[in-house]
């Protein structure tokens, strides 16, 4: 399981496949889901930051990833009436002390 700092920067990076190959994503929005410590969900939405390679990503503030303790995230990428889910993976916040 990843561990990140509490309240540090941190970019989620996403590389989108659907049917086993790389998904181009010109078009789509694509969302990151993180749910905190609670099972508070909050959404964010990603850049394309290459979108003929599938790549989106989302950098957090130092504010978002705020509560030590078992996160996990999910994508949702939606294109073209076609909305794919990634499953959710988990992901420990430290104190940082």
């Amino acid at each position: 399981m990843a561990t990140i700092t509490k309240g540090s920067t941190h970019r989620f990076e996403l590389t989108a496949t659907k049917d086993g190959v790389v998904w181009d994503l010109t078009g789509a929005t694509v969302t990151l889901y993180l749910i905190d410590t609670a099972g508070t969900q909050t959404n964010y939405t990603a850049t394309l930051s290459n979108p003929t390679g599938g790549v989106a990503y989302y950098d957090v503030g130092t504010s978002v990833l705020n509560q030590s303790g078992t996160w996990a995230r999910a994508w949702r990428v939606v294109q073209s009436g076609v909305t794919l889910w990634s499953g959710r993976t988990g992901f420990y916040v430290t104190r940082g002390e």
